[in-house]
């Protein structure tokens, strides 16, 4: 398992140097896609935060999904403004 974990960080790293990260579309692209994802898993997020936590459907929508749902939507929406180079 180890071997696998430093395998899977230098994969990671390796991919991260090529500079693919840089691109504004597939930084919101990747947004989009993890958006999908949790939207399409809701109900199994919200079946382990009540198993783990105890939490109840609604306050694990509220306190979790819909914040990080709310985040990933506001920062596809900036991404370009925050990327902007600022003259000084």
């Amino acid at each position: 398992m180890e071997k696998y974990i430093k395998t899977m960080i230098s994969d990671m790293k390796t991919y991260f140097y090529q500079g693919e990260t840089k691109d504004i579309n597939f930084r919101i692209e990747q947004l989009r896609k993890l958006n999908k994802m949790i939207v399409a898993k809701e109900s199994a997020i919200i079946n382990a935060l009540n198993k783990d936590l105890g939490r109840h459907p609604y306050e694990s929508y509220t306190a979790e999904i819909g914040t990080v749902l709310t985040s990933i939507r506001y920062h596809i929406k900036n991404m370009k403004q925050f990327t902007r180079i600022k003259k000084s």
